[in-house]
């Protein structure tokens, strides 16, 4: 909306520029004035002001220069004591949104303060390690507050820990600083990254310094006549910069872009003041008798040059305070005194010391660097006109193409916690407060951005409606000490938006699974139950679902769920089980089955009872197991023993096993047995056998295989024949034979199959011992090979009755086997339990009295809930009576329950309360009610009040008389297209939506401003400082050609330079692009006119080319002296610089005077030359 100011609107700034306007016409006038009279300007009778001023130097030098050393020292000290003002925003004009926004805040909102903060990143810290690192951050003193959330991606990422460390106290402060160097220090073992979200402020190093000034020396030591020369130059500059920037004290404060550049400007702009005046004082040396005399000649004729050579300068660097926003007041102001004070200081300072040392400069001369121009200029000439014709083109090519190189206007410094951790771009919203209803739709289309982090105001706070969860989610997130759970606040804005009502009836099931769901669980319910209440309602919720108590559950389920020991809720099983049936016995292996008779079935009074009967047969089932063991140990059966212990285990005579070893041994070694005679199967073996052994048979075979008891029974013949067949082995000796060194060994298992696999062995046993190896036999087979047999099977193997065998295999299971599908639902154990169980005596003593009560409890309490019976609060109130008397329960209690879950049923959407509406509610109506009396205790109600009254000082903070707060946090870049583009939709959305004028506030809110003001504000500086110089020029020379070529020729500098940065990738600083503007005109033209002086003065008497080489040089050695400090010392500060400020102005001043110059030695003769008779005036050509 159009904004209107009264003459009480203007400040001082304004009042400057006035005066400056002032000055300027006057100064001009007079000297327009004073050159067409051909006047010395400062000369009244007698001796002129300059000669005066110069005798005053000359001779009192010492006192000079002792005062300005004193004046230096002094302004040493105040330059320490002036204020540098890091907020841009108080720069901003007074016609800016942004700017009447501020004001208006601080009319407002005169207490609020924003917090300063210092970002701490961490890597690789372990959990522990970050709590502990929050607790001493916090105890730093003068720290605020902590931000962080263990649970946020703003604060942990990747292996990277962000900390937000807020105080009160200023960036820069002593405190401040305290907390950083804190942090430093007590962290210095960690990995960390540590800043403040201070401006930019990275003040030049002083290595860049050295650097520079060590250029600066050489370009000196190379171009002057003395290596004493450029420490007088380096000195006088720096009681110039020193005054300078100390006197900057009466300016109450300046910004932190004219801290950083002002002094690096003024020493390269002031430097061919001193060049001009050393120049000036050899050439009066060879005129007059003494140095003092030739110093006050000097000064006197130095004195047009160099204040010429400094007009321009000054008048360009003064356009500046014609600039919108006042950052250009405050950098043209100290620039321009900046000049001002050197141009003092070169004409009083320099002579003293030049005098002083005198004949060190003398004893230090040496040759200076000299350059011949006649090639440049014969080349210039000839070709003048192509030249001409391509500067039009120059400046008409780069006029366009500098438009391509992107202009911004925020500067960033490099910052590796924002790589991690972006920060937050905010943009501050202020509107008046009727507008507080239409400010929702703004806010909806907000959030709907996609880099729209949060929207913090008084309409999305405390102002807005939310529903119980949220509302629930927005307490926990807030600091305070109270909390409500959503729970609770259903029955508050139930109980907000209705009457009392006659609560509905509910089953009992209804009541114990709100118990067990909404109450027993809830935090806040349970803090105001008394311990036997809680203990009650975890007994009794497990009732609650019918389905579950119909549900078949495992043994654990079973034993967890009526609270009974696990294994008691087996062995009842595996009663209920062996008396009903119904379970899988599974299947064991033989070794297993005997191992868990004889290990733990018979070593057990109680098991040992179910297998007393007797197997079939009339042997018991233990004297069974025990003989079995024997033959079930598969490590056992396949160890090879001696024949005595096979003969025992095996129950076969001693001598009679001797002889099937030795029939063993001989099958053993390929000898064949001769089969059985039918008819005789219990004989003895006959000797007579061996005389059917093939005698090839035998050959070879140790008499110690055979059994020697054998010999007894052999006639002669067959003797005859073994110890023929034997060959020279020892004769036989059938009484005395001789005894094996050692016993042959023999495995059972191999012994019975090879018992049972021969007719002739077979025909030795009598067919019980054949029936009993058969049974062994399949015993051992079984027993190795691992068979699974099932109860029924068992059974039949061993001769047992298959019901023991069936409750040995389910007894089995219980013990070690699985039982997962011993299932019984609760419902039948708990009667399965009454009925059988307690009346019976084996059971009965395994249950204490207090479980039996449990058990007949929920019994009664599984009919109620089975039956589906409803009940009011007193009905229900009675039932738990019932069940338990302790009084845990009454009536109020019920009835709350009862409200609070028919405010879960009845539940509606639109039932909302603003926070505000929620903490004046609770505050003046709940604490006062009854009804939650058990839920409100002392404590509470003092955080209840303690809220109201908290979330009434952040109204404060929001609210404001007339106007209204709204912060909008992005991720937007702080300067991009996207975040142009947001701040004009807003901007927009905020016209079409709002009926009264807002202020938008912030870092981007300026760059936008400045961005849609910059191309008048551009436009505005350059026609000022054009108009400016050129005027100054044309007064100069009288002339309207050369101001309009050298004006031309330097704007052509700036063109060139924008697109030069473009082309090299970089972006322009806008406030670089204005002073690169002011300096290159104001300063740079002075290359310029020095040209065209010379090239004026050599055209009275010669021709245009000789002109030309003459004016060349006479100028080259001041053009290239002065511009090489300008483009060196500039270029060095601002490709090494990590001030973003500093690196910008002073490369884009580096490269834009290398293209003034370059300009300025290419183009400037030829136009000259071109233009000659508009240059030289008829009767002086």
């Amino acid at each position: 909306m159009p904004i209107t100011y009264n003459i009480t609107d203007y400040n001082i700034t304004d009042f400057f520029r006035f005066l400056l306007n002032l000055v300027l016409l006057v100064f001009l006038r007079y000297i327009y004035y004073n050159i067409r009279n051909k006047r010395n300007l400062f000369h009244k009778g007698g001796l002129s002001m300059i000669q005066k001023l110069s005798n005053l130097v000359v001779d009192h030098r010492k006192s000079v220069l002792l005062v300005l050393t004193l004046l230096t020292l002094l302004c040493a000290v105040l330059f320490f004591q002036v204020p540098i003002n890091t907020d841009m925003t108080k720069y901003l004009p007074d016609d800016s949104m942004m700017k009447m926004g501020i004001d208006k805040m601080e009319e407002e909102f005169p207490d609020s303060e924003i917090a300063k903060t210092v970002r701490v990143m961490f890597t690789d810290l372990i959990e522990t390690e970050k709590t502990d690192i929050l607790a001493q951050l916090e105890a730093i003193p003068n720290v605020d507050e902590v931000a962080y959330d263990a649970e946020s991606a703003d604060h942990n990422k990747d292996n990277h820990t962000l900390y937000i460390v807020s105080t009160s106290f200023d960036y820069g402060s002593p405190e401040e600083k305290a907390i950083e160097s804190t942090i430093k220090d007590q962290f210095a073992h960690y990995t960390m990254e540590l800043k403040n979200d201070e401006a930019n402020s990275n003040p030049l190093t002083v290595g860049i310094v050295a650097l520079a000034l060590t250029l600066l020396f050489i370009i000196l030591f190379l171009m002057c006549y003395s290596w004493t020369e450029p420490f007088l130059f380096i000195i006088t500059i720096g009681f110039a910069v020193v005054i300078n920037m100390g006197s900057n004290i009466f300016l109450g404060s300046i910004s932190n872009v004219t801290a950083s550049v002002a002094a690096i400007l003024q020493l390269v702009l002031s430097m061919d003041y001193s060049i001009i005046l050393m120049n000036r004082y050899r050439q009066e040396l060879d005129l007059h008798e003494t140095r003092e005399s030739a110093m006050k000649a000097a000064i006197a004729k130095a004195f047009s040059s160099v204040t010429s050579s400094s007009l321009t300068t000054f008048i360009g660097l003064l356009m500046l305070v014609f600039m919108s926003f006042k950052i250009g007041f405050d950098l043209g102001i100290v620039l321009a005194k900046g000049v001002v004070i050197s141009l003092f200081c070169v004409l009083t300072v320099l002579p003293g010391l030049i005098l002083i040392f005198h004949d060190l400069i003398m004893k230090t001369e040496k040759p200076a660097l000299h350059l011949n121009m006649g090639l440049f200029a014969t080349f210039s000439h000839k070709f003048r006109y192509v030249i001409a014709i391509g500067f039009v083109f120059l400046f008409i090519g780069a006029y366009f193409a500098q438009q391509n190189t992107q202009i911004y206007y925020a500067l960033e410094t490099p910052d590796p916690i924002a790589d991690v951790f972006p920060t937050k771009n905010s943009i501050v919203m202020l509107y008046q407060n009727e507008d507080e209803s239409k400010v929702a739709d703004i806010v909806t289309e907000l959030e709907q951005h996609h880099k729209t982090k949060e929207v913090l105001g008084y309409s999305t706070t405390l102002g807005k409606s939310y529903n119980t969860k949220d509302l629930a989610d927005l307490l926990d997130d807030m600091d305070t000490d109270m909390a409500l759970e959503p729970e609770l606040l259903d029955i508050l804005f139930y109980d907000y938006y209705t009457d009392d009502t006659q609560l509905s009836a509910i089953t009992a099931s209804q009541f114990l699974n709100f118990i067990a769901n909404d109450v027993a669980n809830n935090a806040t319910f349970a803090e105001h139950m008394d311990a036997a209440m809680l203990s009650q309602v975890d007994d009794m919720k497990r009732f609650a679902d019918a389905n579950a108590l119909r549900k078949q559950m495992s043994i654990s389920e079973l034993a967890a769920f009526l609270d009974l020991n696990a294994n008691d809720v087996k062995q009842l099983l595996l009663y209920y089980y062996t008396e009903h049936g119904g379970a899988d016995s599974g299947t064991m292996t033989l070794p297993a089955f005997t191992a868990f008779i004889n290990d733990d079935v018979l070593n057990n009074e109680t098991y040992a009872n179910m297998i007393a009967d007797s197997a079939d047969g009339g042997t018991s089932i233990a004297e069974q197991m025990q003989t079995l063991q024997t033959f079930t140990d598969a490590e056992a059966m396949t160890t090879p023993i001696a024949a005595d212990d096979m003969a025992l285990l095996l129950g076969i005579d001693a001598a009679q096993m001797q002889s099937l070893y030795s029939l063993y041994q001989m099958s053993q070694n390929g000898v064949t047995l001769p089969e059985a005679d039918s008819a005789n199967t219990a004989q003895p073996i006959d000797p007579a056998m061996y005389g059917n052994i093939d005698p090839s048979m035998l050959g070879g075979m140790d008499l110690s295989m055979i059994d020697p008891s054998m010999y007894a029974n052999m006639t002669p013949e067959q003797l005859a024949m073994l110890q023929g067949t034997m060959g020279a082995q020892q004769p036989v000796q059938p009484t005395q034979p001789e005894v094996p060194a050692e016993p042959v060994l023999i495995s059972v298992q191999d012994m019975i199959q090879f018992l049972l696999e021969n007719e002739q062995t077979q025909s030795m046993l009598d067919s019980e011992t054949l029936a009993q190896l058969n049974t062994a036999n399949a015993l051992i087979d079984a027993s190795i090979a691992g068979t699974n047999y099932t109860a029924d099977d068992m059974a039949a193997l061993l001769g047992i009755e298959a019901k023991s065998v069936e409750q040995l295999y389910l007894l089995h299971i219980s013990e070690y086997g699985d039982t997962s599908q011993w299932n019984m639902s609760v419902q039948q154990f708990v009667n399965f339990i009454l009925t059988d169980v307690l009346t019976s005596a084996d059971f009965a003593d395994q249950f204490t009295g207090g479980q039996k009560a449990d058990l007949q409890s929920a019994k009664t309490l599984i009919d109620a809930v089975v039956s589906g019976k409803t009940y009011t609060p007193e009905s229900m109130n009675a039932l738990m009576q019932a069940l338990d008397s302790s009084g845990s329960f009454d009536t109020n209690t019920i009835s709350l329950l009862y409200l609070y879950r028919d405010s879960l049923l009845d539940t509606d959407e639109n039932r909302t309360l603003t926070l505000e509406t929620l903490a004046s509610y609770l505050a003046n109506h709940v604490v006062n009610d009854p009804k939650y009396s058990e839920m409100i205790d002392d404590t509470m109600r003092t955080d209840i009040q303690t809220m109201y009254d908290e979330l009434q000082e952040e109204r404060k903070q929001l609210v404001g008389e007339h106007y209204t707060l709204m912060m909008i946090d992005t991720t937007l870049e702080n300067e991009s297209e996207e975040t142009s583009s947001f701040i004009g939709n807003l901007i927009t959305c905020c016209d079409e939506t709002l009926s009264h004028e807002y202020y938008l506030i912030g870092n981007s809110v300026m760059n936008y401003e400045m961005e849609r003001s910059f191309d008048r504000e551009l436009l505005t500086i350059t026609l000022l400082t054009a108009i400016s110089v050129f005027s100054v020029v044309a007064i100069t020379f009288r002339s309207i050609a050369i101001p309009a070529i050298l004006v031309a020729i330097v704007q052509c500098g700036v063109y060139v330079t924008v697109t030069a940065n473009g082309i090299l990738g970089y972006s322009i600083y806008y406030l670089a692009l204005l002073i690169v503007q002011c300096i290159l005109m104001g300063a740079t033209i002075d290359y310029a006119i020095l040209y065209t002086t010379y090239y004026q003065e050599f055209r009275q008497k010669d021709s245009i080319l000789k002109s030309m080489t003459r004016a060349y040089n006479g100028s080259i050695h001041t053009v290239l002296t002065s511009g090489l400090i300008i483009t060196i010392v500039t270029g060095v500060m601002g490709f090494m610089s990590a001030d973003p400020t500093i690196a910008q102005i002073c490369r884009v001043i580096s490269i834009g005077a290398a293209s003034a110059i370059t300009l300025i030695l290419l183009v400037l003769p030829s136009l000259l030359a071109v233009f000659d008779r508009f240059v030289v005036k008829k009767n002086k050509a």
